[in-house]
């Protein structure tokens, strides 16, 4: 499992406020979201259409899947998951699956849904029905204090940026240690030499900043 990518996938009803929520986290931690609803409407103009359902399943797992593999560290996957057999799906080597319950009762969901869309009553029922609780069984941690995911989210970032500076370290090294073995064969002395010592804390210096500079530019301003 990867330790350094999160799966944020939210637990709850229709109407019980997911998408408020994943808005809200989202935003104030650069987190993208892949909503199911969403790809439905795109495709169909429609927030559901059954003969459609494993296809926008299967587009919303890629759209995961990419946005991980673009460079972010937490991805929210803003649906009901009301089922252990809906939650297993997203479970993967990948990344690490955490799950953040909205508890909002079927009760108060009806209430809203029958004054924003009366439409989404028997779905809520029939999801309340069949509602399947997250337990300590599943693989994921179920995460319902805001503290404690936002911490969870730095120290993974603070995981991914010591790896990354370890990497970028051992492969300036390994770009010193290179020159110096074609140096030395070509009979030359490196160590006295303050153009070549120039030449590797340029390097770095740009590499620290985020750049990048090409050797044979650096020789140019010697």
């Amino acid at each position: 499992m990867n330790e350094d990518k999160t799966l944020i996938c939210t637990v709850g009803f229709p109407r019980a406020g997911k998408s408020t929520w994943a808005k809200k986290w989202g935003k104030d931690n650069s987190a993208p979201i892949v909503n199911p609803d969403s790809i439905w409407v795109a495709l169909h103009g429609q927030p559901f259409a059954a003969e459609a359902e494993p296809f926008v399943w299967a587009i919303a797992k890629t759209m995961v899947r990419s946005l991980f593999l673009a460079g972010h560290h937490a991805v929210i996957l803003d649906a009901t998951n009301t089922t252990r057999k809906r939650r297993d799906e997203w479970q993967s080597k990948d990344w690490k699956t955490v799950f953040h319950v909205i508890d909002t009762t079927p009760v108060e969901c009806i209430k809203r849904a029958t004054e924003t869309n009366e439409d989404l009553i028997p779905v809520i029922e029939r999801m309340a029905e069949q509602y399947e609780p997250v337990d300590e069984v599943e693989e994921g941690s179920v995460i319902s204090d805001e503290d404690q995911l936002a911490s969870m989210m730095e120290t993974a970032y603070l995981r991914s940026s010591r790896r990354n500076a370890e990497r970028l370290r051992r492969s300036l090294a390994d770009s010193r240690n290179g020159e110096t073995v074609k140096r030395k064969l070509a009979g030359e002395k490196i160590e006295d030499d303050p153009r070549f010592l120039k030449r590797i804390a340029q390097s770095r210096d740009q590499a620290a900043k985020g750049k990048t500079t090409p050797l044979e530019e650096v020789d140019q301003q010697d």
